[in-house]
């Protein structure tokens, strides 16, 4: 009997506040839906297309990558990039090493009871490593340079001129992410998240509209062995073997053909696995960028690198044919391209040697 009346009181209630109540069930469900999407939201890139095109100019000039940048700064900002000056940011990723020399006399003569230098070389003295914008900084007015300390391109252009001295050598080295992301703190999910960011294109797509070309197409060409070659592009803009190193920290031996976009620059192009096979690594690296590299059967391995995004997992098998990514710009690069190598028991091979039609 109790439970009946108590049932009657709450119908009773319901009855004279179904609208208050209501409202509490809306907003209730709306805080439900809410919350997590800021959440989300907080890490996802929201700056203007303006500020994208100033990471961009900044990277160039260093020799950077872009996306890396905004895409750390998305995360460490918390999305806001409001105060953000993406030149701070390019000095983050970015130091000097510096070689330093003096003049001095290798060979002397006497004439006419006094020594004399007739030849003079230079003689390495130390190496001194310029970690961030204050080493700079202080090195520049040490040598008298002119430049703006807040304008990361009037720096490089400083350390050019001074590099062109035979005084010094300054080689330009880039910082690793992912110790970049432990200097600042980074909690794993926000590693995640910064990854993520890179790995999914996010930042391409969102900023970089102009310079995409989402294409979906099949592989056309085919090798004796029924391998396919891995894009729709077949313009060689590097080929295999030695070169002269196009940024600091790139080998001189390239074990790998680099292929250029469909469109000069223009990413989005698709990659696809060379043959069957199980992704032995997907994953973003300083150099490589967005990496990927798969096993094939009889100790051969193809890998693919600088890509915009990537499609698959570690672990995964992959059918050959399969779209694993597209072309990008990631990691040491100079501009939009495929860097395509293949292996056979750990030693590179031209992979122009087995598509005779591309070469």
């Amino acid at each position: 009997m109790a439970a009946v009346t108590t049932a009657i009181k709450v119908g009773v209630l319901v009855s004279q506040h179904w609208k208050k109540l209501l409202y509490v069930i809306v907003g209730l469900l709306f805080l439900i839906i809410m919350i997590p999407v800021a959440a989300i939201s907080a890490f996802l890139p929201s700056s203007e297309e303006s500020k994208a095109a100033e990471y961009k100019s900044v990277a160039e000039k260093g020799k950077l990558g872009w996306v890396e940048m905004m895409a750390f700064d998305t995360v460490r900002y918390e999305n806001d990039f409001s105060s953000v000056d993406p030149n701070n940011t390019a000095f983050d990723f970015f130091y000097a090493k510096v070689d330093k020399y003096r003049n001095e006399c290798v060979e002397t003569t006497k004439v006419k009871g006094v020594w004399r230098c007739v030849e003079r070389d230079w003689e390495f003295v130390e190496t001194d490593v310029l970690n961030n914008k204050n080493d700079i900084t202080a090195f520049l007015s040490d040598n008298n340079e002119r430049y703006s300390p807040s304008d990361f391109k009037s720096v490089i252009e400083s350390l050019d001129d001074l590099d062109s001295k035979r005084r010094y050598d300054i080689r330009f080295e880039k910082r690793h992410l992912s110790s970049l992301m432990a200097s600042h703190g980074f909690s794993d999910d926000k590693k995640e998240w910064t990854l993520e960011l890179i790995s999914s294109g996010a930042i391409y797509e969102m900023y970089d509209l102009e310079n995409i070309n989402i294409v979906d197409a099949d592989p056309t060409i085919y090798n004796s062995k029924g391998w396919v070659w891995p894009t729709v592009s077949t313009r060689i803009t590097s080929d295999f073997g030695y070169r002269v190193s196009p940024c600091s920290g790139c080998s001189s031996f390239h074990g790998a053909v680099d292929v250029g976009a469909t469109k000069a620059n223009v990413a989005g192009d698709p990659i696809f696995a060379m043959d069957d096979g199980r992704i032995l690594v997907s994953k973003h690296s300083t150099s490589g960028g967005n990496m990927v590299i798969i096993k094939h059967e009889n100790g051969v391995i193809s890998k693919y690198l600088h890509l915009m995004s990537r499609y698959v997992q570690p672990g995964m098998p992959v059918e050959k044919g399969k779209m694993i990514g597209r072309m990008g710009t990631t990691g040491y690069s100079t501009g939009v391209h495929l860097d395509f190598s293949i292996h056979f028991n750990g030693k590179p091979v031209n992979p122009l040697a087995y598509f005779e039609e591309v070469g």
